[in-house]
């Protein structure tokens, strides 16, 4: 049996669900975001870092935490376009 293309998944899912599921996924982003948050801070404590290691770690963080922060405004553009859709049927 041939491999489904993401277009033939994408339509066994229900939309209700991917909505649903988009939610979950940004209230999962906005946890890892505090704990990406905490760690940074501890980071900058840690004594078994060198300065330049903490440095490349930080550096690492941040630009995982900006990711994030981006991947949370497009769910939220995204939710928001779905609330403001017309509904569906007649």
């Amino acid at each position: 049996m041939p491999s489904k293309t993401i277009d033939e998944v994408r339509a066994l899912v229900d939309p209700e669900g991917y909505v649903r599921a988009m939610r979950e996924v940004l209230e999962t982003y906005k946890g890892n975001l505090t704990r990406l948050l905490v760690d940074h801070d501890l980071m900058a404590e840690d004594q078994t870092l060198t300065d330049e290691q903490r440095q490349a770690a930080q550096k690492r963080t941040e630009q995982l935490m900006r990711s994030t922060v981006w991947r949370m405004k497009k769910l939220e553009e995204k939710i928001q376009g779905v609330k403001e859709a017309p509904p569906l049927g007649p």
